[in-house]
């Protein structure tokens, strides 16, 4: 619900501020080092998302006209317009 009221709003920070999980919480691993005396660094571990992103948020955002949402489900998330989103697309 709260996502489709920020795609409503048209924005885009607030759509991946609900949909993308923060990686604040420990999501650094560290990678075993022969050499000791450099910083650890580590792997970032890839985290799923907190809401599943539905091919209707997809159409919401053509609907409002949000290209930058647009652009970011279709291209970041991978998520596929069906047919009726594609022709509204190109109006």
């Amino acid at each position: 619900m709260a996502v489709k009221v920020a795609i409503k709003q048209k924005n885009l920070r607030m759509v991946k501020m609900l949909v993308e999980r923060d990686d604040r919480d420990g999501s650094l691993v560290p990678i075993p080092t022969k050499q000791i005396q450099k910083p650890q660094k580590g792997k970032r571990r890839r985290l799923e998302d907190r809401v599943e992103v539905h091919p209707s948020m997809l159409k919401l955002a053509v609907k409002c006209n949000a290209r930058d949402i647009i652009d970011y489900f279709a291209w970041e998330k991978g998520i596929i317009p069906d047919m009726q989103t594609l022709t509204s697309l190109r109006l």
